[in-house]
């Protein structure tokens, strides 16, 4: 992601926060502007789409690299976690297995 495209989508979404922020205040009886609304609402969506087609080249080049691929960040910060099984002895016997503390009585 570009710093300008960042930056578009930051603002974007702020505009749009406020659109809504505007939006309950209003069905909530604070005195607001209708037009306020959606002038929020349209300059949020606006700046949305801008900042997603001045970074649209580059999501083509991560996606025809192989880099933006579904789930490959996210496989690669997944911890792997090696799963313990009891011993067969214990739990065929239907017992419970016996825990040493290292404190001889």
């Amino acid at each position: 992601m570009t710093p300008l495209s960042a930056l578009l989508g930051a603002l974007g979404m702020v505009f749009f926060a406020f659109g809504l922020l505007s939006l309950m205040l209003g069905l909530f009886g604070a005195p607001t502007l209708g037009s306020w609304i959606g002038i929020n609402f349209l300059a949020g969506i606006a700046l949305l789409v801008v900042a997603l087609v001045v970074n649209l080249e580059h999501l083509r080049e991560r996606m025809r690299s192989g880099e933006g691929g579904a789930g490959s960040v996210a496989t690669e910060a997944a911890p792997s976690h090696k799963r313990q099984s009891c011993s067969s002895s214990s739990a065929s016997s239907g017992s419970w297995p016996t825990v040493t503390t290292g404190v001889s009585t």
